[in-house]
């Protein structure tokens, strides 16, 4: 299993955005997407959808530095525009 920490930015995305921990955690472990960050190679974005029967899907983003070892938990952020971020067409 991969190992993974988490930056101090990450860290305080926990509270900002309000997003469990164990989510993030089961975002990384079994991603439905990994993809590209846009800004650069070392960067990965594992991202799922998650259901939450009172307010509708959203997507979960987790950014990686999949370069360092373990890898580094950069921002994340929860979203409810899952189209404007999931790639239909490939995934990694």
């Amino acid at each position: 299993m991969e190992k993974f920490e988490f930056s101090n930015h990450a860290k305080e995305q926990i509270q900002f955005w309000d997003i469990e921990v164990s989510e993030v955690i089961q975002v990384l472990r079994a991603p439905q997407q990994v993809v590209m960050d846009s800004s650069g190679k070392e960067k990965l974005v594992y991202q799922s959808i998650i259901n939450k029967d009172s307010t509708g899907d959203y997507l979960i983003r987790v950014f990686v530095n999949s370069v360092l070892q373990p890898k580094i938990v950069i921002p994340f952020f929860r979203t409810s525009k899952i189209k404007k971020y999931w790639n239909y067409e490939t995934d990694l």
